[in-house]
Parts: C-alpha cells; sequence; structure tokens
C-alpha cells in the first residue's frame, strides 16, 4: 500500500509536471498564433503595397505609351516637314537657275545691241541704254 501511495504520488507530480508542460507549450502556441497574425498582417499590407505598384506601373506604361504615341506623331510631322523643305529648295533652286538664265540673256542681248550695258542696282539689275554707244559722254536713258 505504501508502494502504490508512493507511486500514485509519482504520477501526480508527473500529471503535474506535464500539466505544467501543457500550459507552457499552450503559452508558446498562443504566443506563435499571435506572431503568425503579425505576419499576415504585415503580409496582407505588401500584398496591397505590391497592388498599388501595380496600379503605378499600369499607370506609368499607359503614360510611355501616349508619350509614344505622341513622339511619333511628332516624327511624321517632322518628315513632312524635311519633305515641305526639300519641295521648297527644289523650287529655290529653279528659281535661281531662271534666273540665272534671265540674266545670262540680258547681258547677251545688252552685248548684241552695243549701246547698252548691264549694271547691278540695289533691288537687283538693269539694262542701260546709250543713245549714241560710239560717243563714251553720252548720257543714259533707262
Amino acid at each position: 500500500m505504501k508502494r502504490d501511495m508512493q507511486t500514485m504520488k509519482d504520477d501526480n507530480t508527473v500529471i503535474k509536471r506535464d500539466i505544467r508542460t501543457l500550459k507552457d507549450d499552450n503559452t508558446v502556441i498562443k504566443r506563435d498564433i499571435r506572431t503568425l497574425k503579425d505576419d499576415n498582417t504585415i503580409i496582407k499590407r505588401d500584398i496591397q503595397t505590391l497592388k498599388d505598384d501595380n496600379t503605378v506601373i499600369k499607370q506609368d506604361i499607359q503614360t510611355l505609351k501616349d508619350d509614344s504615341t505622341v513622339i511619333k506623331q511628332d516624327i511624321r510631322n517632322i518628315k513632312e516637314d524635311i519633305q515641305t523643305l526639300k519641295n521648297d529648295n527644289a523650287d529655290i533652286k529653279q528659281d535661281v537657275g531662271e534666273f540665272k538664265i534671265n540674266l545670262a540673256m540680258t547681258r547677251r542681248l545688252a552685248a548684241i545691241s552695243h549701246n547698252a550695258r548691264v549694271g547691278s542696282t540695289s533691288e537687283g539689275y538693269e539694262i542701260v541704254f546709250f543713245p549714241n554707244s560710239e560717243d563714251p559722254n553720252s548720257e543714259p536713258v533707262s
């Protein structure tokens, strides 16, 4: 009987130790649950931040697309301007060519009619006729 009493006391001590261990384990589990809840909150916040970042990135992509469209239109406009300048340059070259031809023809006409000279003025060229090409002192007639 004494032995049974001792065994019961020992069993009771083991049970008390097991209860204390279970209480400690329960405390650790509660702490782990709290940590998991905190981690979950942080993860949710991170997910929201990523969603917000994704929205900003999508907006930036749209802005870049819009900018690209504007740049493409600017390039088309510049190409048109270049073509216009090329056409204007061709017209100017043609006008200069015609002016050179007209000037050469005018000089030839003046040379043919010995009594005329071609001289430059502030407005361009003019033909001056002399009534008597033989007399260098004769007054010019415009």
